[in-house]
């Protein structure tokens, strides 16, 4: 649509590079990558920090990860994994495999992208170029978005590319005459890939689209719109059938989740959440008065009102989740939106209105408010690059473990290592395997219980008085404690140096103590301490593991295969890992009774006779369900598709519009 303002005489391939999308697209991505310049050395690493944990290796692993029914995050977990690791999965497969490639071009060019998506779908609101091109450069750089890549928070980064096409789509569907289902199939497909990273996007987008179509009276657009609210919860099984039974997973996203302080309410209303990368409060407010122009466009007073009542759901959303950092950047990027478009139907054709009037404070004022909102983007773009790519966002490696504990845990699959880090007034820590979490395995967590009982014994543990807490430790096959030497962990030292469990080995960068007690992902108990477990004491006592040690066997990171040896009566098969009915054991082929040991973990009743010891999880209720899920899929694309075409004469007839 603008390729006239290329030479008359150039090639295609010059036309193209000159439209003014396409510019903007470079512009910012040039910019993006200045902004980040610390980033850009692959060689230094992987992007890590904030929300995001290290990629895995391969894309392969991505898959594996999604497929597996159980997870060995912490103390393991039976829980659905997000259905952001299948789309990053999917990301990493058409990117040759490699999902760090897909993180960094999510983070170093979602900005870029954003903007490109935003320009495009403006279209809708107005053929002014230079309009476009401001509120497409505004969307790209709201401080959301710079947020988002400080934070390293790839939900974000998402939505914030997806949201101005949904939208858009979501309008034509409201208001075009519907003469097929497509567009309302479609629009629920691009809703669930977006939802797949954020899925708060769901409800809060399904019900902007039902709420419209209601709007319109319309028993066929109301269809269309539970349509597009219904495919999501078909194209994310079996994840969305968890969703709906506990909500409270709408508001997770991908990676680490971060406490957040609650965020004033200026803040909200100038559409920023704290925290890194944010530019001055002042430097939203020009789009924030844009925007409530709008309202007083007349001849469009009711576009004007539809886009802030997108604004005014967002805001109200993000009033309520103060305390959710991506739900709430997810809810403000809905405000964001409407106020957005609010200011794009107010800026259209103003000049022309104002020139029909003699000048007066009408003038005046929309001069102030255009410069206003005109220095937003520039203002943004200039305290981005002035900060550079800031913290929590990295490129380095998140080993932590000296070399001689990182071999033995490799050696060792199971063994678990405890790593505590201060923050701030208090501590955050993980409870990783050798590889250590890796994006998609922070988004399994532990049941509230099984957390809870863990949060309690890392308490414990960091106390500066003794405890039996390393004993609780051992049941949980942890064999070290680290602590990285930075500011404000002497306290924590000292506090681990007292406890008569711990031994410490190696200090320097990082500081390890190694549990006393034998500890191993699959032991034997015997009688006594396994009383001690049925009964579900938190760890064995000092005096038990000298009297009565346990009988430690070989295990892999998830099955196991071994020979037990006969023994006494009373004793008691633990696995390492949280209870769940999808254990099975099996001693010589005869199915073994499952009990709970320790109060969480999985245990197994021994007969007398040893035997061959075979451990699994049952995965076919996530085969299952994963084909279902593939169906859904399959039938959610056909419906989707474009609609056929063929030849009458030299006509061109669409089938679904001929329908």
């Amino acid at each position: 649509d603008l390729a006239d303002l290329a030479p008359p005489g150039g090639g295609a391939l010059k036309r193209v590079l000159l439209l003014p999308g396409v510019l903007l697209t470079a512009a910012l991505a040039v910019l993006a990558l200045v902004a980040e310049r610390s980033l850009l050395t692959p060689r230094r690493g992987l992007l890590l920090g904030g929300h995001l944990l290290p990629a895995p290796p391969s894309a392969r692993a991505m898959w594996a990860s999604y497929a597996g029914a159980w997870h060995p995050s912490a103390v393991g977990s039976a829980v659905d994994a997000h259905p952001s690791t299948a789309a990053l999965a999917l990301l990493s497969t058409v990117l040759f495999g490699k999902p760090w490639l897909a993180v960094d071009l999510l983070l170093l060019l979602g900005v870029a992208l954003a903007g490109a998506v935003a320009y495009v779908a403006t279209r809708r609101l107005t053929a002014h170029r230079v309009l476009r091109l401001w509120a497409a450069a505004t969307w790209a750089l709201l401080p959301v978005a710079t947020g988002a890549v400080a934070t390293g928070a790839v939900d974000l980064v998402a939505v914030q590319i997806a949201l101005p096409a949904l939208l858009v789509a979501a309008a034509d569907l409201l208001r075009r005459d519907l003469t097929g289902w497509r567009r309302a199939w479609a629009l629920g497909l691009g809703l669930a890939l977006a939802a797949a990273f954020a899925p708060l996007l769901w409800p809060l987008f399904a019900g902007l689209v039902l709420a419209g179509a209601l709007l319109r009276r319309s028993l066929r657009r109301v269809g269309a719109a539970l349509v597009v609210a219904v495919v999501p919860a078909l194209v994310l099984l079996p994840w969305s059938a968890g969703a709906l039974r506990d909500p409270g997973r709408l508001l997770d996203g991908p990676g680490r989740q971060l406490g957040q302080a609650a965020v004033p309410a200026s803040h909200l209303v100038l559409l920023q959440t704290g925290g890194p990368a944010q530019p001055a409060l002042w430097v939203t407010a020009g789009l924030l008065l844009a925007g409530l122009g709008g309202l007083l466009r007349k001849d469009a007073h009711g576009v004007a009102l539809a886009a802030w009542a997108v604004a005014l759901v967002g805001y109200a959303t993000a009033g309520l989740l103060q305390h959710a950092g991506h739900a709430l950047a997810v809810a403000l990027q809905v405000a964001a939106a409407g106020v957005l478009a609010a200011a794009l139907v107010g800026a259209n054709g103003v000049r022309t209105r104002l020139a029909q009037s003699s000048f007066g404070w009408r003038q005046l004022t929309a001069a102030v408010v255009a410069v206003a909102a005109a220095v937003a983007p520039a203002a943004a773009a200039g305290s981005w690059i002035a900060r550079g790519a800031q913290a929590p966002l990295q490129r380095g490696s998140s080993a932590v473990l000296p070399a001689f504990a990182s071999a033995e845990l490799a050696a060792t699959p199971g063994l678990r290592v405890l790593i505590v880090r201060p923050h701030g007034s208090g501590v955050d820590y993980e409870l990783a395997t050798s590889g250590g979490d890796r994006l998609g395995s922070a988004d399994t967590p532990p049941t509230p219980a099984q957390a809870r009982a863990l949060d309690a014994v890392v308490a414990d543990v960091l106390a500066a008085r003794g405890s039996d807490a390393a004993e609780a430790l051992s049941t949980r096959a942890v064999r070290y404690v680290a602590l990285p030497a930075v500011p404000g962990s002497k306290r924590l030292a000292d506090a681990l140096d007292v406890q008569a469990g711990l031994s410490r080995r190696a200090s320097g960068r990082t500081l390890l103590w190694r549990v006393v007690a034998p500890t191993s992902r699959l032991s034997v108990l015997r009688p006594a301490p396994a009383a001690a477990a049925l009964r579900g004491d938190r760890g064995p006592t000092r005096e038990l593991l000298r009297v009565a040690p346990p009988l430690l066997l070989p295990s892999g990171r998830e099955a196991a295969s071994t020979t037990v040896p006969s023994g006494a009566a009373g004793r008691l098969l633990v696995l390492a890992d949280a209870a769940s009915r999808g254990w099975r054991a099996t001693l010589d082929g005869s199915p073994l009774e499952k009990r709970t040991a320790w109060g969480w973990a999985q245990g197994f009743v021994l007969p007398r006779a040893g035997g061959q010891l075979v451990i699994s999880y049952n995965q076919s209720p996530r085969h299952r369900a994963l084909v279902a899920q593939g169906l859904a899929l399959a039938v959610v694309l056909v419906l989707a598709a474009p609609a056929a075409r063929r030849r009458r004469g030299l006509e061109v007839v669409d089938e679904e519009t001929e329908t």
